[in-house]
């Protein structure tokens, strides 16, 4: 189990996220959903110490979960200048070494040989992905990880999570579409102002939308107000 207690984030005198409180089991995909600036890239960051001051605590099984210990996929990968990919899964294998980098790779067929700088944004994005894979860890922290993959290396990574969690692996996955939530998870829990709204089991997803609803709805309307009328 992964126990995450009274996760607090801030740039400066800018609090983000305010004493966040989360649990995911092994063998779970738990979804963080939320719209555009709701804090979870800010709380994955926290979770791995990048970033934001924090303070809090984060366990798995019992004890306590050091940064080095978490897989973590940004949203948006960073490689080294003139580092190929196979030099980068390399050295992200070095926590277990018998990783099959050949094997995994014959998923997306990446250009392994080739320099990371000419890799396309959901090439770059697949790559990342495998390094984390070749880390052997059992946190994985999943920010956006459908973002700029075509319609196949879609349909892959969902293989891909399902083999994960068959394997015991707790995921944690960031998005603001529904529709990848409702895919994938088993629980997601609703980030909004700094803390986490609400959580909710799979059964409970229609509740979920219609919460989402309202409370866009609420927000807007005053605005709505003012733009229909008349000049």
């Amino acid at each position: 189990m992964l126990d995450i207690s009274n996760l607090t984030a801030s740039y400066g005198n800018t609090l983000i996220l305010d004493a966040i409180n989360l649990k995911a089991a092994a063998g779970e995909i738990h979804g963080v959903l939320g719209g555009n600036g709701a804090g979870k890239t800010t709380f994955f960051k926290a979770l791995c110490r990048l970033g934001p001051s924090f303070s809090g605590a984060v366990s798995w099984e019992g004890t306590t979960l050091s940064p080095a210990e978490i897989g973590y996929l940004p949203a948006e990968p960073y490689f080294y200048p003139y580092q190929t990919g196979q030099e980068y899964l390399e050295l992200c294998s070095h926590r277990s070494p018998g990783f099959p980098i050949d094997k995994w790779n014959g998923l997306f067929q990446l250009p392994l040989k080739g320099l990371t700088e000419t890799y396309s944004t959901g090439m770059r994005k697949k790559l990342a992905l495998l390094g984390i894979l070749a880390g052997g860890y059992q946190v994985l922290l999943l920010d956006e990880p459908f973002g700029g993959l075509d319609l196949e290396s879609t349909e892959i990574l969902y293989e891909i999570l399902e083999e994960l969690k068959r394997n015991g692996l707790c995921l944690l996955l960031s998005s603001h579409i529904m529709a990848t939530v409702r895919k994938v998870c088993d629980r997601v829990s609703y980030l909004s102002e700094g803390q986490i709204q609400q959580t909710f089991d799979k059964v409970d997803f229609p509740a979920l939308e219609q919460f989402i609803k309202t409370k866009v709805h609420d927000r807007t309307k005053a605005a709505w107000a003012e733009i229909r009328k008349p000049l």
